[in-house]
């Protein structure tokens, strides 16, 4: 079983996402490319090196996606105009979230 530290974080349109695990975090925000490191050799975050590593960025994506199936609608909403922006830009919902290019 892995054991991940994972964060999402929805906006309109698309979820922010990191994950750690070890060694190894990925990265994918602003509807951009997943991006690997190694924080070990390079904590400042400026080498992508998933194009070096594609089998450790797809285990740690899938482990994302799978952390985030448990994921419910929120009970309530502050402010309550939120509600509606949740229903109507399909917040938390995104088919391309866990896509890797």
């Amino acid at each position: 079983m892995l054991v991940l530290f994972s964060a999402m974080r929805h906006r309109s349109g698309f979820s922010d996402v990191g994950v750690r695990l070890d060694r190894w975090k990925v990265t994918k925000a602003y509807d951009g490319p997943w991006k690997l490191y190694n924080i070990n050799e390079d904590i400042s975050e400026k080498n992508d090196i998933s194009k070096q590593h594609p089998e450790q960025l797809n285990i740690m994506v899938a482990g994302a996606k799978k952390w985030s199936e448990g994921h419910e609608e929120p009970l309530w909403f502050d402010p309550v105009e939120l509600k509606q922006d949740w229903k109507d830009k399909n917040i938390a919902q995104f088919p391309n979230t866990f896509k890797i290019d």
